[in-house]
């Protein structure tokens, strides 16, 4: 707040160069730095310890809505579970631990496993670059599942409005029948999920 008997700015000019600028902050700011490193830098990041035991874990794949991309790269996998063999390591540059994993076994129903072969190891493809590549070309980026079942709701939608505004009952019945048709493959879209 400014002093009214005083009409002095307590706001301290910022110079325009700034490295004058940031050399300020630094000054200003020197002794805590210097305070925080004689008091051992108590806010740093102790290492932490990580013990070298193995561990596994189990997972699901998801099926074909869970692809990334407009590309079904991940068809085999589709509801299948699998084992990975974990172990905890300390990364001593981040100060953290970290963990490698390796998918080692997979199971059709979670209890009869067998031993993962090269492209189970690899796991669950991403569609990024699908998407920049069908974004490139001007297509529909998302993934094959969700263009179908957005394709079947756009034709119920079309029939639905059509059956409003014939009123000839002929030409009305074989909308409702193509409608009827429509709707039995909207549902079958909602359903193929790959599984």
């Amino acid at each position: 707040m400014i002093n009214p008997a005083d009409p002095v700015s307590p706001l301290k000019k910022v110079s325009s160069s700034k490295r004058e600028f940031v050399q300020r902050m630094i000054e200003d700011r020197k002794h805590e730095f210097n305070e925080l490193i004689e008091l051992g830098l108590p806010r740093a990041k102790a290492m932490p310890v990580a013990s070298d035991e193995v561990y596994f874990v189990e997972h699901k794949w998801g099926d074909r809505r869970q692809e990334e991309g407009p590309v079904d790269h991940n068809v085999h996998l589709y509801g299948l579970h699998y084992r990975s063999r974990c172990q905890n390591y300390v990364d001593e540059q981040e100060r953290e631990v970290r963990s490698n994993s390796e998918i080692v076994a997979v199971s059709r129903d979670g209890k009869t496993w067998t031993p993962a072969d090269d492209r189970h190891k690899r796991g669950w493809i991403n569609g990024v670059d699908d998407i920049f590549i069908a974004l490139a070309e001007g297509r529909d980026p998302s993934n094959q599942y969700t263009q179908a079942v957005e394709a079947a709701r756009v034709k119920v939608r079309q029939l639905r409005q059509q059956c409003e505004m014939w009123s000839n009952r002929h030409k009305y019945d074989e909308l409702q029948a193509e409608l009827v048709r429509a709707d039995k493959a909207f549902e079958n879209a909602l359903n193929n999920t790959g599984l």
